[in-house]
């Protein structure tokens, strides 16, 4: 089974829609609870909430049925946990949020593991060019083995500029904010095309702001901003399609993880994250 953070209900308004990652009763991701306002678990009077209701670093979890998708038994969960939220939520900011078409040109901001997931989607997608901009050098070397064309450090280089200049002074057609950095969002809009696409895959701060023109960005250019919540998937639908593109060779799962540690070090996989130290650390009991 791999647990997803957003299980749908597929009776509410949204689901019967498609739009499964909105549903109405799928509140595990937001608040932890289950759609009753319970969570099933209490330590003697205190109510004991599931992070984002998966519960990920726990050795049991309970969640609705619809929370547990089943995969093969023949696929090592080691691996496939990963597809539970930065998998699905990249590879899908892609084809189901954006639609890259075939051909694109893609600017990816941010290159941990939901960052190069998107890279790979837009390979999927079969885009011709996959800008992809990170100040750690690992992962923007990690990324060239997954689809990535050219690749920017924001340290040294204008993330804009340099775009433009790839594509002929006429801006990237997609953008994907991946690093939860609500500034990022502006570059992205100046790196677009006019017509161009910009999607908001990570999750920035609620204290974090941004300032758009909406003159020069909705009516002048025709720009388009898009919101994803773990990529507009359905998981009951794209657990089993990622890991059905992973036995079939076209989806790298083994290259997002680059570290394994027993839960009990816990803290310093967290210091690992901080660091920017790798991409994902897989716990295992």
């Amino acid at each position: 089974m791999v647990l997803t953070p957003a299980p749908p209900c597929g009776t509410c308004y949204w689901c019967v829609r498609g739009e499964a990652s909105s549903c109405v009763n799928s509140s595990a991701i937001m608040t932890s609870q289950f759609p009753d306002g319970s969570t099933g678990l209490s330590r003697g009077d205190e109510v004991v909430y599931r992070g984002v209701g998966v519960a990920g670093f726990a050795e049991y979890v309970l969640t609705q049925a619809t929370g547990a998708v089943k995969i093969p038994d023949d696929i090592p969960l080691e691996v496939a946990c990963v597809v539970g939220c930065a998998v699905q939520t990249g590879v899908g900011a892609v084809l189901n949020t954006a639609r890259v078409v075939e051909g694109a040109s893609v600017l990816v901001m941010g290159l941990g593991g939901i960052g190069l997931s998107v890279v790979q989607g837009a390979r999927l997608a079969s885009a011709s060019r996959v800008i992809v901009s990170d100040p750690v050098a690992q992962r923007r070397e990690v990324a060239g083995s997954l689809g990535a064309t050219d690749f920017i450090d924001p340290l040294s280089e204008d993330v804009v500029e340099k775009a433009r200049q790839l594509t002929g002074g006429i801006g990237v057609d997609y953008a994907f904010e991946c690093a939860g950095r609500a500034e990022l969002i502006s570059v992205g809009v100046n790196a677009a095309r006019n017509r161009g696409t910009i999607t908001c895959v990570g999750a920035p701060p609620i204290t974090q702001n941004i300032e758009i023109a909406p003159a020069s960005l909705f009516v002048v250019s025709e720009k388009k901003l898009l919101g994803t919540l773990l990529g507009s998937s359905n998981s009951l639908h794209e657990i089993p399609r990622l890991i059905g593109l992973y036995t079939a060779g076209r989806l790298d799962l083994e290259s997002l993880i680059t570290a394994r540690r027993p839960l009990e070090e816990i803290n310093e996989a967290m210091e690992d994250l901080t660091a920017s130290r790798g991409i994902r650390t897989v716990l295992e009991i």
